[in-house]
């Protein structure tokens, strides 16, 4: 009975195993003296006498179900999705929190303002692309913008720690992905020029390995637009849960920033799978259109929108914990200055 209740309590619903209680029932070191004079046919038969103690058979029997028990990854989908642990400091800390909400909106910014800016300035210079991609190789001031953009981009989500560690790593996974899109263009990289024209200007590029930089570019899109839309519909939409772990009720700010998360998510994800297969189901009408572009224009809009909302940029989708996050860090920030002076 004793094993039984032991093995309840590690094994909780929670899944987490407090390390005095693991290390009471791990073996001591005097438990394993009986088997290291012996070989292991001896210690199995000890084991099945029952001659070594409780605490090596409950070690064993923990060892074995740990083994069993599925791989963590970052990815939570459950209700109790995402909880912020009680010792994580960008979680506990008012103005930690007031930083991160800082930075969403800093890469919401960023992200909708990108397509607006590169397409006007493509339209302005008569240069407008079928693909946001395609102005990587703009040579005029676009070209620069679209990747350093993506570059700031992808910095700033590898810096944004969350609320649990399985949030930043998400985000340093996005991060990562936004980088290779920045620096691995989709036709292979321009190294020369092939044929000049008639009037001196290049009339075909020199581009060297244009097949592996199409499938690494839009592999790397692939990742950061599935774990936008995942942050969108699984990440920002978590619910707090009390101490009984009931989900506790939204706040009406809460409710409209779900909203926003739920259909910028929705757009993000109909809008990526839209540029894979749009040209095969609309063929030339598609390219004519431009339409890839226009669906990443919308996913980087849904992505902006959706970090805006998370940086709580209106007032509508303020929380009364978030005035009180602001207003302590804007009075640690003051006290701060006074120190330096």
């Amino acid at each position: 009975m004793r094993l039984r209740k032991t093995k309840e309590i590690i094994f909780a619903e929670a899944k987490m195993v407090p390390l005095a209680r693991l290390e009471r029932a791990l073996p001591k070191e005097s438990d394993f003296e009986s088997l290291a004079s012996t070989n292991s046919t001896t210690g199995a038969r000890l084991l099945q006498s029952g001659a070594v103690s409780e605490r090596w058979r409950l070690a064993q029997d923990v060892a074995g179900e740990l083994a069993q028990q599925p791989m963590q990854t970052p990815f939570e989908t459950g209700p109790g999705r995402y909880q912020a642990p009680r010792d994580y400091p960008y979680a506990r800390d008012p103005k930690l929190r007031f930083d991160q909400r800082r930075l969403a909106s800093v890469v919401g910014v960023i992200a909708l303002g990108m397509p607006i800016v590169v397409g006007l300035g493509g339209e302005a210079l008569g240069e407008f692309r079928i693909a946001l991609s395609e102005y990587y190789y703009e040579p005029i001031v676009l070209g620069d913008l679209f990747v350093g953009c993506l570059v700031a981009i992808g910095a700033l989500l590898m810096t944004y720690r969350g609320w649990t560690p399985k949030v930043a790593q998400l985000a340093t996974l996005a991060g990562i992905a936004a980088l290779v899109v920045a620096f691995v263009p989709m036709e292979g990289w321009v190294v020369g020029c092939e044929r000049l024209g008639d009037d001196g200007t290049c009339a075909l590029d020199r581009v060297v390995y244009p097949v592996i930089g199409y499938w690494v570019h839009a592999g790397a899109a692939g990742v950061l637009f599935a774990i936008l839309a995942f942050f969108c519909l699984f990440v920002f939409t978590k619910v707090p849960m009390n101490e009984a772990m009931r989900k506790e009720a939204p706040s009406p700010a809460k409710r409209r920033r779900n909203v926003i998360y739920i259909a910028s998510g929705v757009v993000i994800a109909v809008c990526a799978i839209s540029i894979g297969i749009g040209h095969q189901i609309a063929g030339d009408w598609w390219t004519d259109n431009d339409m890839t572009f226009w669906m990443e224009a919308l996913i980087l809009v849904a992505f902006g929108a959706s970090w805006l909302t998370q940086g709580r940029a209106l007032a509508p989708l303020v929380d009364p914990q978030d005035r009180e996050d602001a207003a302590l860090a804007r009075r640690a920030r003051r006290g701060g200055d006074l120190i330096c002076k």
